[in-house]
């Protein structure tokens, strides 16, 4: 780096004269203070906002995890739906057969519903089945 006299200053008429044209970097003055300031820790610095990228990847992200809830909730419900649909489990009235003859079990004491459990099980009136889906029992 060269250097070379810009002004002079003449202490007894107090006066700058300019002896040559002053070149600046960038074409400019520099500033009085740099923008992180003198040793780089200026709070000002820190501040950042997001970028274009982080701010779209944000979004998308967002959307994606949306969009997979509202398929889940969706896919459940078709789900629930067409298990009603279904209806294994429903008995319809014409396969209800009422005993006439019969007490109900709540006049009876504990001998008499015992026999005639044992009675109706001889008989095959009950039919034990497990907990299973889509047990259907004859």
């Amino acid at each position: 780096m060269d250097w070379a006299v810009v002004l002079t200053y003449f202490g007894a008429t107090k006066e700058y004269k300019e002896v040559s044209s002053i070149h600046w970097p960038g074409g400019r003055i520099p500033k009085d203070r740099p923008r992180c300031g003198f040793d780089g820790n200026d709070p000002a610095c820190y501040k950042r906002g997001l970028k274009l990228l982080e701010m779209s990847l944000i979004i998308t992200l967002f959307l994606l995890i949306v969009i997979i809830i509202i398929g889940v909730l969706t896919y459940r419900k078709i789900r629930l739906e067409s298990k009603l649909a279904n209806m294994s489990w429903r008995v319809r009235w014409d396969e209800i057969t009422f005993v006439k003859d019969m007490r109900s079990s709540c006049m009876m004491s504990r001998l008499s519903i015992t026999s005639a459990m044992s009675f109706k099980m001889e008989h095959g009136w009950v039919c034990w089945t497990p907990s299973f889906p889509n047990n259907i029992c004859m």
